[in-house]
């Protein structure tokens, strides 16, 4: 069975989690032992939770499996770096003696800072860290910061890679902890996006399918009130309803791979839905301009339970005008109904 991943906001019973995650992104126990003491576990899952600390849980994500915590992320805004600080050392002066105020700046302001990001090892290799980066980066993105960036080792190609291949790149080295490490960017921009209309006379099984995983993976990045029994039950009617809507559009990334489409009938989006790693980074708002310019839409339904779509729309414009305690299939999942 696949693995099914959700990537949530922290909460301070996640303290622990976020502790053993940054210990296994640090990888080092000697470098542990010598700036947390032995009890170093502790120590970072004190400092987890704090209000204002670098590996405090309000900067936190947390990837769960099967309802099991397995990783977490955590990071900040780079211009935050001596306040956070200030509340981490705090923490340590309190159980060691070591001095640990002359330590290399490892982030600075006009960058949103991944500070760690650890899976627990009989997790590793599933796509749970890839998830964790995504959604942070979404996270950063979508609060307005311009760029996301980190330093990894120049000694693990394997995490190089994987932050290459998503969409990071070189800007520079730096010289933490006695180690050599790339300082690493990711730019908050769309790139080259192409939007493109597909027929409903060429909407074939593959095509269909391949939307299909586009949406769950979607949903499983954003409507996180949903069960998986509620995922099974609306997927039984999504290849249906992308077969039959009127106007289909496809967004198309640089590398010609789909990233996003929106359905339209009359003046109603119907649908609207973007890969899990290409959120935050405006594809959506670009597909809604072409449907309110091309097609003259100006209404939407929204789930009340989904926060920040909420949000999405009123940013572009959008206003509720109605509510309902029901989806249209009678769950309990309350609607809100929204016009331009």
């Amino acid at each position: 069975m696949a693995t099914k991943i959700v990537v949530r906001e922290a909460t301070r019973e996640d303290a622990a989690m976020i502790a053993l995650a940054v210990a296994i992104a640090i990888g080092d126990e000697v470098a542990l032992l010598d700036y947390c003491g032995d009890d170093y576990l502790d120590v970072l899952t004190e400092i987890a939770r704090g209000e204002a600390t670098q590996y405090s849980y309000n900067y936190a994500l947390i990837a769960e499996v099967n309802g099991k915590a397995v990783g977490a992320v955590v990071g900040y805004d780079g211009v935050d770096l001596y306040k956070l600080r200030e509340g981490t050392f705090a923490v340590l002066r309190r159980h060691i003696e070591k001095d640990v105020a002359n330590i290399v700046d490892e982030t600075e302001a006009g960058e949103y800072y991944l500070d760690s990001v650890g899976v627990l090892p009989d997790f590793q290799g599933q796509g749970v860290g890839t998830a964790l980066v995504a959604a942070f980066c979404d996270k950063a993105f979508a609060a307005g910061h311009k760029c996301v960036g980190l330093i990894v080792d120049s000694e693990n190609p394997n995490a190089e890679r994987l932050y290459i291949s998503l969409g990071f790149k070189h800007i520079g080295t730096k010289l933490f902890f006695g180690h050599n490490m790339w300082h690493l960017q990711k730019e908050n921009n769309l790139g080259d996006i192409t939007i493109r209309e597909v027929h409903p006379d060429t909407r074939d099984k593959e095509f269909i399918a391949h939307l299909t995983e586009l949406w769950e993976g979607s949903v499983r990045a954003t409507h996180h009130f949903l069960s998986e029994e509620d995922i099974a039950e609306i997927r039984e009617y999504v290849p249906l309803a992308i077969a039959n809507i009127p106007h289909l559009m496809v967004a198309t990334d640089e590398a010609m791979r789909d990233i996003a489409f929106i359905g339209i009938e009359g003046h109603n989006i119907e649908m609207l839905f973007v890969a899990a790693m290409k959120r935050g980074i405006g594809v959506g708002r670009k597909l809604i301009e072409y449907a309110t310019n091309n097609f003259k839409a100006s209404e939407v339904t929204v789930n009340e339970q989904n926060p920040q779509a909420i949000g999405f729309y009123e940013h572009l414009g959008f206003t509720t005008y109605k509510r309902s305690d029901h989806d249209e299939q009678g769950r309990p999942l309350p609607l809100l109904y929204m016009r331009l």
